[in-house]
């Protein structure tokens, strides 16, 4: 007998492999263990390179993924966005209408549902929005990263600010992935903060459990990052590698693009190496091979909880975070007390001094109940008991 059924409008969903396909695979592949019937509605977008196929093999019976159109319209995703009607929300407007369908057909034949929208896009929360008011369905809305709000200063077209306010008013819960996004999406309007929870992103244990062996190149202790290194990224990471350098460490930069790299000559120094892409697997191993794990926020992008993030603690090894002060990974380390140095993007002239001090003491024990918070088993706990209280009229 299940627990109920939940109508999840997540657009993304593997085998794109982006955060947001991995959130919702963990989420509705966790709901659905615990006995629960999801479906799950995506889109036919195809254009990420990254693939990601374990739902081909380890999809729940009680999962069920439905693939939702768009209308078609002759112009790319970015054209589309300038075409888009005032009323809608992003540029994938035209998922809308088929989407809110195919969740009424359904609808019909569920017990006890709860409707459950991820963003991006914000279409899913105006799709679902609609079936809401038509159905009276308990209706769940996650936000992942700011709508009209994407960091201060920013405030969006009248328009949006209008279907952001319809979202808050309308939903019977509000998720976000950190107690900063909330400050962000609210703002001064904290009416609806009763309704609102925090579930950060999160990691699975079981995942990758059997590494690869890897041997990382240079002399310790070696400083990893993993990922894309953005342009922005570039004055903040010339100006560490000339302070790790004094370590006499390594700087090692896995699966980056190489052209910003060598546009700023960062690879010509002693001491920085550059790993080409590889399996993901085979990375985590590499991660596992670390003395440090090096995490970057820049100041626009301090409200969201990266996929990065979480995926670091799974290695329970200290964290060099540049970052500014007072950010949403801060106060959350901070909070955690687990083991990391932050080296503020305001104070780049104390970076030397800030690390020499930090790597004269002994390193700090990593809190393992901290880190067992963003295992995904918990997420998914918390999520339920979300739906259940819902359920119950809560």
């Amino acid at each position: 007998m299940t627990t109920g059924e939940i109508l999840y409008l997540a657009f993304y969903w593997p085998p794109i492999g982006n955060p947001q396909s991995y959130r919702a695979w963990n989420l509705a592949r966790g709901l659905a263990q615990r006995g629960w019937k999801v479906h799950l509605f995506a889109s036919h977008t195809w254009t990420y390179r990254h693939r990601d196929f374990r739902p081909k093999v380890e999809c729940p019976k009680n999962l069920f993924v439905h693939r939702i159109p768009s209308l078609s319209l002759p112009v790319p995703t970015r054209v589309r966005k300038w075409l888009t009607p005032p009323g809608e929300a992003d540029a994938e407007w035209t998922w809308r209408g088929p989407v809110r369908d195919a969740v009424e057909k359904i609808l019909v034949e569920c017990k006890r549902p709860i409707l459950f929208s991820s963003s991006y896009p914000y279409t899913s929360h105006m799709a679902a929005l609609e079936v809401k008011r038509r159905n009276a369905v308990p209706w769940t809305s996650e936000f992942r990263d700011p709508w009209t709000r994407p960091f201060e200063g920013a405030r969006g077209t009248g328009n949006e600010r209008r279907m952001e306010e319809a979202v808050f008013r309308t939903a019977d819960r509000i998720i976000v992935v950190s107690e900063e996004m909330k400050r962000a999406l609210f703002g001064e309007r904290m009416t609806w903060d009763e309704k609102c929870v925090v579930l950060p992103g999160g990691f699975d244990e079981t995942e990758f459990t059997n590494l690869l062996p890897a041997e990382l190149p240079g002399p310790p202790p070696r400083l990893l990052f993993s990922g894309t290194v953005y342009y922005s990224f570039l004055p903040a990471l010339r100006t560490l590698a000339s302070v790790w350098k004094e370590t006499g460490g390594s700087l090692i930069f896995l699966g980056s693009e190489r052209r910003p790299l060598r546009k700023t000559g960062i690879l010509k120094r002693k001491g920085v190496f550059l790993l080409p892409r590889m399996s993901v697997e085979r990375a985590r191993g590499y991660e596992a091979a670390s003395d440090y794990l090096l995490i970057v926020v820049p100041p626009k992008g301090q409200f969201v909880l990266t996929a990065k993030f979480a995926s670091y603690l799974r290695h329970r090894k200290p964290i060099v975070l540049l970052s500014p002060r007072n950010g949403t990974l801060q106060r959350i380390l901070d909070g955690g007390r687990y083991p990391h140095l932050l080296l503020p993007l305001e104070e780049p002239k104390a970076w030397g001094r800030l690390l020499e001090r930090w790597l004269s003491r002994s390193q700090e024990t990593v809190p393992e109940e901290f880190v067992r918070s963003f295992c995904w088993p918990e997420i998914v706990r918390r999520l339920e008991n979300v739906f259940k209280g819902l359920q119950e009229g809560g």
